[in-house]
């Protein structure tokens, strides 16, 4: 073992994936249970290894790039962890454990964080058929989103936080004061970099004096976890940093304990939910537990920072049911219901049912007693699910005193939900973010989507402000710092405060001009729209069948019913569908001249339903999945009548009179250029009622001459199948439209092209304003006539070879101004 590759974390690894080889044997149980099994071995596993370091001398890092021989202190290790003197590791692994601590402590510099690591990396694995160690459990850290966080960003956020604070004491008296708390601090990463940077400022201040440094600096540290095992990692971790002195013991436990960071009381003068009552153990009432900090003359920690969970407080039956029924992965909705009837009894049967809804009763009722600790004035939940990290959020801003700092990690979902707008309120009521930066997950920061978002922020609590230093990061593409103060931003944003993304200054002053040139969708004009979604796709899956019965039930009619995959811009057949079900079903994307009408469902109408009409006439509608990486970021079409529209697919009504022209009106307005850049300075991956009665949009009276033109071009694209003869008919009753569909790529992307200058001309924009929306849209660079640059979901990575260029420019000459059915696959054309 090597002093450059053996940590305190390896160890821990290896043990783990040993006592779960030898606890499952030759035969391996249910996803579930094995899951639960891993864990237990990796508990068992820490405190082993704990046990093992007693009454042992070891070369430990105390701060960057200085490590020295500490002598660990059994007695004071039992103090410190309890339950490592009464484990047992197993006579199988006793003797190979004991060699192995033997050369790590012998031969290797230790890392204390690397049992924080180590934790991190663990949580919520289990070890696959091989019993290799790094396939994902199925409910911990999915349900709850707990992830290790990366060294850079732990590092970047106490640059930002804590270096500045501690560059203002200049004194070890004032230093000894400070108070820094991670409420969620799992294995200790954030407060192990706190205490080398704290135990820095001290040595500065007081030379020659190491260990009276490192001890301020745990003195000022604290934390808490659910979690038991992280809380004694954690512990343990910070024990070793600080040069597993004896002597404070007593106060790491005391300042690093386990409970509920959110669902007891914060403190008399900052909790207005309901009274402590002590009936959940885990609750922590933080008056109590910390009284030294919140019961000082300035209560409240100087830094609350850390990454907490990002998890919606919510059961979810599928991912709990998947935990012990693979196959339960692969349905969803009433298949799934319908597929937990046929277990057999036994153990799985009853985790279906009975423990299902024990599970599910009490994550209710925690979410209740959530929603009721932070009530009244410290209100923020919002609509939805409740999310975890929003009560983090709160409680943090609670437990920080003013003149201090709040430093998270959480979903970018803060910055630009509905549901975070009270929460927004609350922050920028009383301090600014000196520090604001989002992140796409390309680099995979974190073990989720590459295109999930989220923002590392710094926030003082000193009064009313803004943003001084607000930056977005897309992998390799990294915007300018913008400053946005308060007013600015009501100016954009309204009372709700979303934060927009705006990469530049000159992004911002452009939105700021827009926002002033009409009036939002939602407030009241001369014409008003109304979003409706219009079947469940998850309540109603009872009523959907995949094709027509043989022998159709009398007074009933079969709609097709539309999902989010197969609307696209101007287009309601985008795509077919092929087979699978949830996440595994297939389609086919449609090229222009091959369009029709293949869903996944069907749902049974009656002739007496009063949603029948609504269902019969053509209405405009969008697809309100999407994102930036699309092609485009608004989806909107006009659906034809006779088929029902899926919840991801809401539709429009206009006020006070639905009439036909508004719905073309507003698909050509929404899906222009202008509508798409406002648009993503908004959203992320949901396009929800909110962001779109937000966006200022002209409300044109149909009659007027740029109202004719653009109802005229949408008409022209809308159509994009002659065989449909009741829509043809409603189209040229709307706007006497009645010409041939519009096939060729060519002609419908000039279309496009004009309807665009007519929605820049209204917002008033110059050539300078035009280019910078534009240049937010990677393909225009590239778009020509080719079918497969029209296809929505084509990744533009680079630019066209020059010879693929000639060809296209060739074939656009070819074709002059003729239409053509284009009858070959998109996979022809790749």
């Amino acid at each position: 073992m090597s002093r450059e590759v053996c940590d305190l974390g390896s160890i821990w690894r290896w043990l783990a994936v040993e006592h779960f080889r030898l606890a499952v044997g030759e035969k391996p149980g249910a996803p579930g249970e094995m899951s639960e099994l891993f864990r237990l071995c990796v508990t068992r596993s820490f405190y082993a290894l704990a046990k093992a370091m007693c009454d042992k001398s070891a070369r430990i890092t105390i701060s960057r790039g200085l490590s020295q021989v500490v002598a660990i202190d059994g007695a004071a290790l039992c103090r410190l962890i309890p339950e490592a003197a009464a484990i047992a590791s197993g006579k199988l692994l006793e003797e190979e454990l004991s060699a192995k601590v033997g050369a790590l402590l012998a031969e290797s510099v230790l890392e204390p964080a690397s049992f924080g690591d180590a934790f991190e990396s663990l949580y919520g694995d289990i070890p696959n058929a091989d019993v290799q160690s790094g396939s994902r459990a199925t409910r911990d850290r999915n349900t709850r989103g707990v992830f290790y966080t990366p060294a850079a960003l732990v590092e970047e956020l106490c640059d930002q936080a804590l270096t500045p604070a501690l560059d203002g004491f200049h004194s070890i008296e004032s230093l000894s004061g400070l108070a820094v708390l991670d409420p969620a601090m799992g294995g200790g990463r954030f407060l192990i970099e706190a205490a080398q940077r704290i135990a820095a400022r001290a040595e500065l201040l007081e030379p020659g004096d190491q260990a009276n440094g490192r001890k301020i600096a745990l003195t000022s540290l604290y934390g808490v976890d659910r979690d038991a095992l992280a809380v004694d990692v954690a512990r343990l971790s910070l024990w070793l940093a600080g040069g597993a002195e004896a002597d404070v013991v007593g106060m790491l436990r005391r300042h690093f304990i386990h409970g509920d960071s959110i669902a007891g009381p914060a403190g008399s003068s900052s909790d207005s939910g309901t009274n402590f009552d002590g009936t959940h153990q885990e609750e922590l009432d933080w008056a109590r537990t910390f009284p030294g900090i919140l019961g000082r003359d300035r209560p409240g920690f100087d830094l609350v920072i850390g990454n907490p969970p990002w998890g919606k407080i919510k059961a979810e039956y599928k991912r709990f049911l998947t935990a012990s029924v693979g196959a339960a992965s692969q349905l969803q909705g009433a298949q799934l219901r319908r597929y937990v009837q046929t277990l057999p009894e036994g153990n799985l049967r009853r985790h279906a049912t009975t423990e299902w809804e024990d599970h599910s009763s009490a994550v209710k009722a925690y979410a209740e007693r959530l929603k009721c600790r932070f009530a009244g004035n410290d209100e923020i939940s919002g609509r939805g699910d409740a999310d975890l990290y929003k009560y983090f959020m709160a409680r943090s801003l609670q437990l920080t005193r003013e003149g201090g700092t709040v430093a998270l990690i959480i979903p970018a979902s803060f910055r630009n939900t509905e549901g975070t707008a009270s929460l927004r309120r609350k922050y920028f009521g009383c301090g600014h973010f000196t520090f604001f930066t989002e992140r796409t997950n390309r680099r995979r920061h974190f073990p989720i989507h590459s295109m999930f978002r989220f923002v590392s922020f710094v926030f003082r609590k000193d009064g009313v402000g803004g943003i001084d230093n607000m930056l977005f990061v897309d992998g390799q593409k990294r915007g300018e710092p913008v400053h946005i103060g308060l007013d600015e931003l009501r100016a954009v944003a309204g009372d709700d405060l979303l934060i927009p993304e705006v990469r530049d200054q000159r992004e911002f002053d452009l939105l700021k001009r827009l926002y002033g040139v009409f009036e939002p969708l939602g407030s009241p004009g001369q014409w008003n729209i109304r979003f409706n979604r219009e079947v469940d796709m998850t309540n109603a899956s009872a009523q959907f069948i995949e094709q027509k019965p043989q022998t159709q039930s009398s007074g009933f009619l079969y709609l097709p019913l539309f999902e989010g995959r197969m609307v696209d811009q101007f287009d309601y057949a985008a795509k077919e569908y092929i087979g699978g079900a949830g996440r595994r079903a297939q389609w086919r994307r449609l090229l222009m001249g091959a369009k029709r009408i293949r869903p996944h469902y069907l749902l049974p109408v009656r002739s007496t339903d009063p949603k029948l009409e609504q269902f019969l006439s053509p209405r405009a509608a969008f697809c309100d999945i999407t994102g930036h990486a699309n092609r485009r970021t608004v989806l909107a079409a006009v659906l034809p009548g006779g088929v029902a529209s899926g919840n991801k697919v809401p539709t429009c009504r206009f006020e006070p009179v639905n009439d036909p022209r508004f719905h073309l009106l507003w698909v050509a307005i929404a899906n222009s250029l202008t509508v798409n850049w406002l648009v993503r300075r908004r959203i992320s991956t949901t396009l929800n009622f909110f962001h779109l009665y937000a966006i200022p949009f002209p409300r044109l009276d149909p009659s007027v001459p740029e109202a004719k033109r653009l109802i005229r071009l949408a008409a022209s694209l809308v159509k994009i199948d002659d065989g449909h003869l009741s829509f043809a008919r409603w189209l040229k009753d709307a706007c006497g439209h009645d010409a041939p569909a519009v096939v060729d790529t060519c002609e419908r992307q000039s279309i496009i092209d004009e309807i665009d200058k007519v929605v820049f001309g209204l917002y008033g924009l110059v050539a300078s304003e035009v280019a910078l929306i534009k240049s937010d849209f990677k393909d225009l660079a590239t778009l020509g006539c080719d079918p497969e640059l029209q296809n929505t979901e084509t990744k533009f990575a680079r630019p066209p070879k020059a010879a693929a260029v000639r060809r296209q420019q060739s074939r656009r000459s070819e074709l002059g101004g003729r239409r053509r059915r284009l009858t070959t696959s998109f996979e022809e054309h790749s």
